[in-house]
């Protein structure tokens, strides 16, 4: 009796194992480069397959669609198409078949044998609670962090953001082929001038069973071809970038898909403000704006328009005051919700800096004088002059103290360095307040020593 209950789960979970053993089959051949080359090129074959059935109806009734002038033109479109999405495919392809690993391997060197005790201990407290073999097993630790990261930034949450991408992409590019392959074969890509000054493109003009059409009787007008152009340049390029240093995210994709996906009614709207014969440049320059610069555009356009005032200059960001902190930066870190100093000590650095973009290294050392700020009310940019700029070199300074002041150590040279500090601090509290009282050496120390004690700054001494 006791075998027959068990025999069902007993059953279940070597059914499932089956299946995965199964999806891991599928799946695995996919993760490698040539997988996701074939991939591509099987996924653009069928498109073009889906729409070969529905070209007598749509665009040559009576014709062979594969035979003479139009032969040429089909294949001029397959192959143009094709290579525009392989051109935006390459990029993603080459992030997650080496990038990929390269990231993770960038946490893995600096967060290694005890540092990664430190760094779940710090920020994954109640992930150690249902793992607390984690807490003191370094391989179990290790293999914690692994599930963590790959439960975040895993390659299998690329997937469909690419294959919306890639959809975007090949919907974008045949529709842009097909309005400029027919006129051009048949040197009608002319620009008209009528009488009234108007510059209107004859191929508009055709009817429509005299045009190349397979995806439908669509002419796109100068401006949004050219805006399309823009944003292909703009995400290649961004990909292209990204791919490079490794810091590819499921999120830019999806970026990326609606930035082509905004290019052709973007185009339309932002050259009605544009003179007409620089409509198709400003739309093409618009095209290959970031994001976030449309973004103040319209909002700047906007507001004009139905007469709101000017927009209010902002207060200048917070992280500038750190050093190294470039407005780049510092935008991409406002982006994932870390707008002020003290919010860099509270949030996870590897999250931030996989979702940011932002190296690794440079979130520690953002981070490190974001632990001085908190205890010397925003001395850091003093300090740094001397060496006592972020959390690390002020407990260096502390531990040189105490090894100092053992029996036969020589407590001068350390204590000099605080003197100098003590120096500095009083110097720019003076700047600030005049009446400001003076700060001794012991009121220095003791906040120097609460500054090494900090969990976040002896995370950051286990990774040094």
């Amino acid at each position: 009796m006791i075998g027959l209950r068990l025999g069902g789960p007993f059953r279940m979970a070597a059914a499932r194992r089956t299946e995965a053993a199964r999806v891991n089959r599928i799946i695995k051949p996919l993760s490698t480069a040539a997988g996701m080359w074939l991939a591509v090129l099987i996924g653009c074959l069928l498109a073009f397959l889906l729409v070969v059935p529905c070209l007598p109806a749509t665009a040559w009734p009576g014709h062979a669609p594969l035979s003479g002038p139009d032969g040429t033109r089909w294949l001029m479109m397959v192959v143009l198409v094709t290579l525009a999405t392989c051109l935006v495919a390459a990029p993603l392809i080459r992030y997650l078949d080496a990038g990929w690993h390269c990231r993770l391997d960038e946490f893995r060197n600096r967060i290694r044998d005890g540092a990664v005790l430190c760094y779940l201990a710090q920020f994954w407290e109640k992930r150690l609670d249902s793992h607390p073999q984690a807490r003191g097993d370094r391989k179990a630790a290790e293999a914690l962090f692994d599930a963590i990261y790959v439960g975040y930034n895993g390659r299998r949450a690329f997937a469909a953001p690419v294959i919306l991408l890639l959809a975007f992409s090949f919907v974008a590019a045949s529709v842009l082929v097909q309005s400029g392959i027919d006129a051009c074969m048949a040197h009608r890509c002319v620009i008209a001038a009528h009488e009234d000054g108007r510059a209107v493109r004859l191929l508009s003009e055709l009817h429509p069973t005299d045009r190349f059409a397979p995806v439908g009787d669509i002419v796109l007008p100068l401006a949004s071809a050219a805006a399309l152009g823009g944003a292909f340049l703009f995400v290649i390029g961004d990909a292209i970038l990204r791919a490079r240093r490794c810091t590819t995210n499921v999120s830019d994709l999806y970026w990326y898909a609606l930035r082509i996906a905004l290019a052709i009614p973007m185009g339309l709207a932002f050259t009605e403000l544009a003179a007409r014969n620089v409509g198709a440049l400003v739309a093409f320059g618009l095209g290959a704006f970031p994001m976030d610069a449309i973004t103040r555009l319209l909002r700047r356009y906007t507001n004009k328009s139905i007469g709101g005032s000017a927009e209010e200059a902002q207060e200048t960001d917070q992280l500038i005051k750190l050093d190294g902190v470039t407005v780049p930066i510092a935008a991409a870190l406002a982006a994932e919700g870390v707008d002020s100093i003290d919010e860099l000590v509270g949030v996870d650095p590897v999250l931030l800096s996989f979702r940011s973009g932002v190296p690794f290294p440079s979130v520690l050392r953002f981070a490190s004088q974001a632990v001085v700020h908190i205890h010397l009310d925003d001395p850091s940019a003093d300090l740094v002059r001397i060496g006592l700029g972020n959390a690390y070199l002020v407990s260096q300074l502390i531990m040189a103290l105490d090894e100092g002041r053992k029996p036969g150590g020589d407590p001068k040279p350390a204590e000099q360095r605080l003197d100098d500090a003590v120096a500095v601090l009083n110097a720019a509290a003076k700047r600030k307040d005049p009446a400001a009282p003076a700060q001794s050496a012991a009121g220095v120390e003791a906040a120097f020593r609460n500054i090494m004690h900090h969990g976040y700054t002896q995370f950051l001494l286990s990774v040094s």
